[in-house]
C-alpha cells in the first residue's frame, strides 16, 4: 500500500511539473499496475495464513513441535493478523447435527 501512495504522489508531481505527457502516461500505468497488485497481495497473504493457521491446528496435541519456538512464533502471528483478514486460527468446533430432533433448532 505504501508503494501505491508513493506512485501518486510521484504521479502528482509529474504532472504539477508539466512533464513530458508520454512519461505522465507510462507512469499512469505504473500506478494502474501498483492498484491491481495490492488486492492479489492481500488475497495471498490471507491464504498464507490460512494455511498456517491450518498447519498450526494439525500440530496441537503433539508436544514436540507445540514447544519449538516455530511454532510458537506462528501461534503469535496468526493472533496479531487474524483480525485484520478474519483468518481463524483457533480450534474448529464441530456442531453435531445427528442427534437433533426433526424441526428442532440448535
Amino acid at each position: 500500500m505504501n508503494e501505491v501512495k508513493e506512485n501518486e504522489t510521484k504521479l502528482a508531481e509529474m504532472k504539477a511539473r508539466n512533464e513530458d505527457p508520454y512519461d505522465i502516461k507510462k507512469f499512469e500505468e505504473v500506478l494502474g499496475e501498483s492498484y491491481m497488485m495490492v488486492p492479489d497481495s492481500n488475497s495471498r497473504l490471507k491464504q498464507t495464513l490460512e494455511d498456517l493457521a491450518s498447519y498450526l491446528e494439525s500440530m496441537e496435541g503433539k508436544e514436540e513441535y507445540m514447544s519449538n519456538e516455530w511454532y510458537q512464533q506462528g501461534v503469535d502471528l496468526l493472533k496479531r493478523e487474524k483480525n485484520r483478514f478474519d483468518v481463524h486460527g483457533d480450534t474448529v468446533q464441530e456442531t453435531r447435527v445427528d442427534d437433533i430432533a426433526e424441526g428442532e433448532l440448535f
